[in-house]
């Protein structure tokens, strides 16, 4: 029994190069049975995570990963980081999701504490406030 396989990723040219090599054998569209066709599929998935593994990140990759990237990462004073532990601010992402008059507005949270805030933000390279 045959299975249609919908594959949706990004390929590097040397990817595009295999898979249009394995495409000009022939082997696509024909019946080849159970343990060939498990085998061409087996070495698709393979090609395909060498090349997703050698490919670089994107930058909306680099940035999605800095907004996941929790607090704790940061060095805060303790005040800071249980002020943003009290309002559920877990993530960088958290942060820049709101506005700096936002914070202001939170119980003991003053202009020292934001400069604090936005310089550490800073270190890691995130331009906020």
């Amino acid at each position: 029994m045959a299975e249609d396989i919908v594959l949706s990723v990004r390929v590097s040219p040397q990817a595009e190069t295999m898979l249009k090599d394995l495409r000009d054998t022939g082997l696509f569209g024909l019946y080849v049975g159970d343990v060939a066709q498990r085998l061409i599929y087996d070495r698709l998935r393979e090609m395909v995570a060498q090349c997703w593994v050698d490919m670089p990140p994107t930058p909306e990759d680099e940035r999605n990963e800095v907004l996941d990237t929790s607090i704790d990462e940061l060095e805060l004073s303790v005040r800071l980081s249980n002020i943003l532990d009290t309002a559920g601010i877990k993530t960088i992402g958290d942060v820049v999701d709101r506005k700096s008059s936002d914070f202001l507005k939170m119980n003991h949270f003053g202009k020292r504490t934001m400069r604090e805030l936005v310089d550490a933000l800073k270190t890691i390279g995130v331009e906020w406030g």
